[in-house]
């Protein structure tokens, strides 16, 4: 159970970076151009 939440942790993680480094730029291009 307890390597289970382990994984389920490192993928909940690693979405979360996936989906941070594919938004985040967007985000700042834009910001960037603007100033």
């Amino acid at each position: 159970m307890v390597l289970q939440t382990i994984y389920v942790n490192n993928d909940m993680v690693a979405y979360r970076n996936r989906t941070s480094s594919g938004i985040v730029p967007l985000l700042l291009i834009p910001y960037y151009v603007i100033h």
